[in-house]
């Protein structure tokens, strides 16, 4: 396995373009940054850049050890991103209902979201063809209706 420091600091060389700038970015040492990548070229065992006095490029071993690492990075985002997901007291949740269950549900919503502060709760009052329009478009995740005047049938369940 790649040293992810290593890659990070590869990423930021390249997206810099810049030795200084990269050590600047990162809080290290321009002989740090050298030396970052001076061992994740010895662990991929090719060039990852061609060095030319103050400038370098990078090639094409280099271009591919690149988009690996930014990939690297996304999905350990994405990763981390899912397993908060799974809290039960944590996320976004829209609702629309009419407004007299508006007024019976906010306070409700209100003291909930109040106890938990990484909920985020979006309540919206609206009439009944509206309310099963944008469930049906998938805009709110739950929608409270006293009527259905549109058949069953043509709404489609998430």
């Amino acid at each position: 396995m790649l040293n992810p420091i290593w890659l990070q600091t590869f990423v930021t060389l390249v997206e810099t373009g810049h030795f200084t700038q990269t050590a600047e970015k990162l809080f290290m040492t321009q002989p740090g940054v050298s030396q970052h990548v001076s061992k994740l070229e010895q662990a991929c065992g090719h060039s990852l850049i061609k060095r030319d006095k103050k400038s370098f490029s990078i090639t094409e071993q280099g271009l591919l050890v690149y988009e690996y690492a930014v990939n690297l990075a996304l999905n350990e985002e994405r990763m981390l991103d899912a397993l908060s997901r799974d809290d039960p007291f944590g996320g976004e949740i829209s609702i629309a209902c009419s407004g007299s269950v508006a007024l019976v549900l906010y306070p409700i919503l209100l003291k909930l979201q109040s106890l938990h502060p990484k909920l985020v709760m979006k309540l919206k009052a609206a009439p009944n063809y509206q309310i099963l329009s944008e469930v049906k478009q998938g805009n709110i995740d739950l929608g409270i209706v006293t009527d259905i005047s549109t058949p069953i049938y043509s709404i489609r369940a998430y």
